[in-house]
């Protein structure tokens, strides 16, 4: 699975990530702040984010997908 800018990339079945409308900020990575509309996302965020820095990037992401 990818992650892209579109809809749709499904981390559960419950939902999907935007990862370009999460990134509010636009710098390329996911805080727990901008996660924070997710309730799943946050739940898992320490598991999503393996090198412990309180953001996700898009490998993150992508690397949890798979």
């Amino acid at each position: 699975m990818t992650v892209t800018d579109s809809p749709g990339n499904s981390i559960s079945p419950n939902y999907s990530i935007d990862f370009a409308t999460m990134d509010a900020n636009g710098n390329g990575d996911i805080s727990r702040g901008e996660a924070s509309g997710n309730p799943d996302l946050v739940r898992e965020f320490h598991v999503v984010d393996r090198d412990h820095d309180g953001r996700l990037s898009r490998e993150e992401l992508k690397g949890w997908l798979d």
